[in-house]
């Protein structure tokens, strides 16, 4: 039996998770409990236990602490006893934005020579660790280089935290945020 309360905890965070050991129906207190992490996203690192031996209390329980790794994704930890064992799984999730990087799309740049014409960006949001923002974060655009500088929001976020298709094309100068 576990409590598996912290579902979908950040990457890099810290979570107490409890297994409860049963004999039947009652509490088994004093059971040996071993911990290992058995599945990780590929190249994940940090994933870790305060510790990997537990003993249960009078009431069947034991906690523990464990520290996601670095990378969004699943992480399946197996806790088992002399006589079982059962995987707790937590789906990590990415943190807060920390970094936002803006490209032009290739070849979507200008409309002809010497015309102002709209200009395709590709906007991608990670957290700390790289991993892509699912969420959508408050990015700034201001475009006063190009003689013209009204920035308008035109695409839909995609599953990957990024937005393209912003369109600076009026003459005043003006910011506007996406959402």
């Amino acid at each position: 039996d576990n409590n598996n309360g912290a579902d979908n905890p950040v990457v890099d965070e810290t979570i107490t998770s409890s297994i409860h050991v049963r004999d039947g129906g009652s509490a088994f207190g004093g059971a040996n409990v071993d911990l290992e992490v058995v599945e990780q996203p590929n190249g994940s690192e940090g994933a870790s236990f305060n510790t990997t031996a537990l003993t249960t209390n009078s009431n069947g329980v034991a906690d523990y602490e464990f520290t996601v790794g670095d990378t969004a994704g699943t992480y399946v930890v197996n806790a088992s006893t002399d006589s079982g064992s059962v995987n707790v799984t937590y789906e990590a999730v990415p943190g807060e934005a920390a970094d936002v990087t803006v490209t032009p799309i290739a070849n979507a740049i200008a409309a002809g020579r010497g015309e102002i014409g709209p200009a395709s960006l590709y906007a991608n949001a990670s957290d700390a660790n790289g991993n892509p923002v699912d969420k959508s974060p408050t990015v700034t655009l201001t475009a006063d280089n190009v003689g013209t500088s009204a920035v308008a929001e035109s695409g839909d976020e995609d599953a990957d935290g990024s937005r393209d298709s912003l369109d600076a094309g009026h003459p005043d100068p003006h910011t506007d945020h996406l959402y």
